[in-house]
C-alpha cells in the first residue's frame, strides 16, 4: 500500500511539474507576443489575436461608440449632458492598449487561465474636463444658498441683540467625480445630492457676549465718494468677524485684493515714501488704523503692524496702521482671551466705528494708549540749479514737511493703579525736504 501511494505521489508530482513547465513556457511565449489574447472583444467587435495598431483600426472602423446623453438628476430637477457639450469621444488606441494589457494582469496562473476566458473590455472615453466642470458649476449655482452666520448688534450699553443665522445648501463636493464615473461606465443617468452648509458662526457662539471690550471712532470726508466707497467695502469685509481664542485675524486675508473687479476705486494713497497718488483701494488704511486702535483698547495682541510713511490725519501720530496687499504689509491681531471676541464695524455719514465685543471679566484692567518721546525732525532744503530760470529767481516745487519720531505704549490699570506698561512701537516718519529751483540761466554770446 505504501508503495502504491508513493507511486501515485510521484506521478502527481511529475504531472504538476509538466503542467507548470507548460504554463511557464506558454507565459514566456505570451510575454514576447505582441498580439491581444483570444476571446477579447469591445462591445460587438472581436479584436482577438490582433496587434494594438490593428485593433485600433478595427475599433475605428466598427465605431463601437455612439454619441450619447447623460441624464443628471438633483432632487426634483433634471438636466441632460450631450456628448458634444463636453467633447466626449472614443479613444481607440487607449481601448486597444487596455485590451492588450488587461488579460495579462495578475500572477502566472491568472494569465494562463485568462487564455481560456472571454474578456469584455469597456471602451476608453475621453472628454474635456474643463467644459464638464463649467457645466457642473453652472448647475451648482441653481442649488447654492449661502449660509448666513449668526450676528450680534450692540444697541446701547447693556443691550446686545443676537440675530439668528441660517443653514446654506450646496451641491455635494463629490458630484464631479460621480459624473465622471457615470461617463466612464457608460451609465445613462446619475443622481447627485446636495448637502447642508452649517453657518460659520452659531447663536451659541455669541451667547457669552455682553460687553464692549474696546471701541474706536474716526471721521472721514463724506464728499470723497471714491475713498468712501473703498472704506465701506473694507469695513463690510471685516464686520461680523468672530475671533476665537488663540485665533489670528489678517486684514489682507479678510479684505482680499483691492481691485476694480471687486468694486474698489482709485483714491489718494501713499505709493512711496513721499508721493501721494491715486491708487486702487486708497483710503482703506483708515479702516485698518481704526481697527488697530479698537484692538489695542480691547487688550488684544498685535502680531503685525506697520506705520505709514507720513502721519495719518484721522488718528494721533503713532497710532496708524498701514496695509498693502501687493507688498504684503498687513495688520494681524490675535485673540489672547479665554472667550471669542466679535468685531463690529459700522459706517455712518462721516464716521467709522469699530467695536470689539466680548465677555465682561470682573478683573479686566482699564486700558489706555499713550504716546511718548515725541520728537520733531526738521526738513532740509534742496536747491536745484535750473538753467531755464533767470539768475536770482527761486521757485519752490516741493514744500517741506516735518518728520517725527514717537513711541507708543499700552497701559493697564485697576482702580487708578498702573499694573504694567507694554511698549508697542517706536515709529519714525521721515521729513519731506523742501525743494527749490534756483535760476542759473547764462546770457548768450553776442554775434
Amino acid at each position: 500500500m505504501r508503495r502504491l501511494l508513493k507511486r501515485i505521489g510521484l506521478y502527481l508530482a511529475l504531472l504538476f511539474a509538466l503542467l507548470g513547465a507548460n504554463i511557464i513556457a506558454v507565459d514566456t511565449a505570451l510575454s514576447h507576443d505582441q498580439h491581444i489574447f483570444p476571446a477579447v472583444r469591445v462591445g460587438e467587435t472581436d479584436i482577438s489575436g490582433l496587434t494594438i495598431e490593428d485593433a485600433r483600426t478595427a475599433l475605428s472602423n466598427s465605431i463601437p461608440f455612439n454619441s450619447t446623453s447623460l441624464l443628471i438628476t438633483v432632487e426634483d430637477k433634471q438636466w441632460w449632458i450631450e456628448s458634444k457639450d463636453i467633447d466626449l469621444a472614443f479613444d481607440e488606441i487607449g481601448t486597444a492598449q487596455v485590451a492588450y494589457l488587461q488579460p495579462r494582469q495578475g500572477n502566472l496562473f491568472h494569465r494562463f487561465f485568462a487564455l481560456h476566458s472571454i474578456h469584455d473590455v469597456k471602451p476608453v472615453l475621453f472628454f474635456n474636463e474643463a467644459k464638464l466642470a463649467t457645466l457642473l458649476e453652472n448647475l451648482a449655482k441653481e442649488f447654492y444658498i449661502a449660509a448666513k452666520p449668526a450676528s450680534i448688534r450692540h444697541e446701547n450699553d447693556d443691550d446686545f441683540v443676537i440675530i439668528p443665522g441660517s443653514k446654506g445648501r450646496e451641491l455635494d463636493v463629490n458630484s464631479l467625480q460621480a459624473v465622471k464615473n457615470a461617463i466612464f461606465n457608460s451609465q445613462p443617468a446619475v443622481s447627485l445630492t446636495t448637502r447642508d452648509v452649517v453657518p460659520a458662526v452659531s447663536e451659541e457662539d455669541l451667547r457669552h457676549i455682553n460687553y464692549v471690550l474696546g471701541e474706536y471712532r474716526t471721521e472721514f470726508n463724506s464728499a470723497e465718494t471714491a475713498r468712501n466707497q473703498n472704506i465701506y467695502l473694507a469695513a463690510n469685509s471685516l464686520d461680523a468677524t468672530l475671533l476665537r481664542p488663540g485665533q489670528t485675524l489678517s486684514f489682507n486675508a479678510s479684505v482680499g485684493p483691492r481691485t476694480e473687479q471687486r468694486g474698489y476705486r482709485k483714491a489718494p494713497a501713499y505709493v512711496n515714501e513721499e508721493q501721494l497718488a491715486d491708487d486702487w483701494g486708497g483710503g482703506i488704511c483708515q479702516v485698518s488704523s481704526t481697527l488697530y486702535n479698537a484692538a489695542l483698547l480691547a487688550d488684544l495682541t498685535i502680531i503685525e503692524r506697520s506705520p505709514h510713511f507720513r502721519p495719518a490725519g484721522y488718528v494721533p501720530i503713532g497710532l496708524d496702521a498701514t496695509i498693502d496687499f501687493d507688498s504684503k504689509l498687513d495688520l494681524k491681531i490675535k485673540n489672547p482671551l479665554p472667550d471669542s471676541v466679535y468685531i463690529s464695524i459700522e459706517t455712518k455719514t462721516n464716521e467709522l466705528i469699530v467695536k470689539v465685543l466680548g465677555k465682561s471679566l470682573p478683573d479686566k484692567p482699564m486700558v489706555r494708549i499713550v504716546t511718548t518721546d515725541l520728537t520733531t525732525v526738521e526738513p532740509k532744503t534742496e536747491y536745484i540749479q535750473d538753467p531755464d530760470l533767470d539768475p536770482g529767481v527761486q521757485i519752490t516745487t516741493q514744500v517741506g514737511q516735518k518728520g517725527f519720531h514717537v513711541s507708543t505704549a499700552r497701559i493697564r490699570s485697576v482702580k487708578g493703579q498702573e499694573l504694567n506698561r507694554e511698549p508697542l512701537a517706536d515709529d519714525t516718519y521721515n521729513p519731506v525736504n523742501k525743494i527749490v529751483r534756483v535760476g542759473a540761466k547764462t546770457k548768450g554770446k553776442s554775434k
